[in-house]
């Protein structure tokens, strides 16, 4: 009976064999959420490590990611970022996003959040006449009715066990937050050469860093979290769990107290959901526009409004890359990357011209 639900290691040991047999490597998936203060910086850990976040003034400086791969590594879903605005105002004159994002006022995930992205991963793998089986753990906020959904099944993992049951839990999420805090280890390190003050993120900026470090956890990293996590096929062996750099040498330079790995772990503790509550409910009611007093209302973090950038603006940029790159050895291939990035700007330059011709003759 769907969603399967063990009660314990034992019975999930017995069952999982049987379960993956059914499906292709690439069609098992596992999804988490992780709590992230994004405006964290390095000098910060030993304030933030430990709180719980259920509200107060941290609250303001954290997400909800919500993460999902699949047992092979092949195929990471793009990650969903879960913020407390609806409008932050760095997402003016955006027509895209570097993540999937949605918002609530403790910017947390709900029931009903969960139930549109299953909504959505169903309709998703529809399309693609694929059938897939999605593991969970029992947080309050996931689902306890999935009969409604055809192309995904949900098998949730025994309570209270998964650190040693849940792949994205061995090692997958401190993987991307690694990633995450090495951005802004760098991002410190290049404003005190410029001898600058470190500045806040916006949520905008936080998206940006989420994608490329959730693009940047590898295929392996995820395979070998899975395996450690008992998802071995005919002849397969358990793994060891995901070994992980906890050592940063740039973090180093900072020349601050504690560790890098205190840094990547500060935010472990921080809640993602409530339990089932009036607010719970009270969602599922009413639209998300509801979630907050005004619309309008931004993050007080004094994000200014960005200006888009125009096209001249944007190629004057590369300009200023391709000399840097020329003036020093070091960058590698970025001289080719640079090349590439221009042939694409130039495409959509001319593209956009010729419509603007096209259209001229058209009146």
């Amino acid at each position: 009976e769907w969603p399967l639900r063990p009660s314990t290691v034992e019975q999930w040991t017995a069952l999982l064999p049987e379960l993956i047999r059914q499906y292709k490597p690439c069609d098992v998936f596992n999804a988490d959420e992780t709590g992230l203060f994004y405006n964290m910086q390095p000098d910060q850990t030993l304030t933030f490590k430990g709180e719980g976040c259920h509200g107060g003034k941290r609250s303001k400086e954290r997400l909800t990611v919500l993460l999902c791969a699949n047992e092979d590594g092949s195929e990471k879903l793009p990650a969903l970022v879960i913020g407390k605005f609806e409008k932050p105002r760095c997402f003016k004159n955006l027509k895209r996003l570097p993540c999937q994002y949605t918002f609530n006022r403790k910017a947390w995930m709900t029931a009903a959040k969960f139930a549109a992205y299953l909504q959505q991963l169903d309709s998703r793998m529809g399309a693609k006449d694929r059938k897939i089986l999605l593991l969970l753990d029992n947080a309050p906020c996931h689902p306890t009715d999935t009969s409604h959904l055809r192309n995904v099944k949900v098998a949730f993992l025994p309570p209270n066990c998964t650190s040693q049951l849940q792949p994205l839990d061995a090692g997958v999420i401190k993987c991307m937050k690694q990633k995450y805090r090495k951005f802004l280890v760098q991002r410190r390190l290049a404003g005190m050469e410029r001898k600058q003050m470190a500045t806040k993120l916006s949520v905008l900026d936080a998206m940006h860093y989420i994608a490329s470090a959730w693009d940047a956890v590898t295929q392996e990293t995820i395979a070998n979290s899975f395996r450690h996590c008992g998802f071995t096929r005919s002849g397969g062996c358990f793994s060891e769990a995901a070994v992980l750099d906890d050592d940063e040498p740039e973090f180093g330079r900072l020349e601050l107290p504690g560790s890098f790995a205190d840094y990547v772990g500060a935010d472990d503790d921080v809640a993602v959901c409530s339990a089932v509550s009036l607010d719970d409910i009270i969602e599922t009611v009413r639209p998300d526009s509801a979630e907050t007093s005004d619309e309008e209302e931004m993050d007080d973090t004094a994000e200014a409004s960005a200006s888009v950038p125009t096209y001249t603006d944007v190629l004057d940029y590369v300009d200023n890359i391709r000399r840097f790159a020329c003036a020093y050895d070091e960058v590698g291939d970025l001289l080719q990357d640079v090349a590439a990035l221009e042939r694409k700007l130039m495409r959509r330059g001319w593209a956009n011209s010729q419509k603007k011709i096209t259209d001229f003759f058209k009146r």
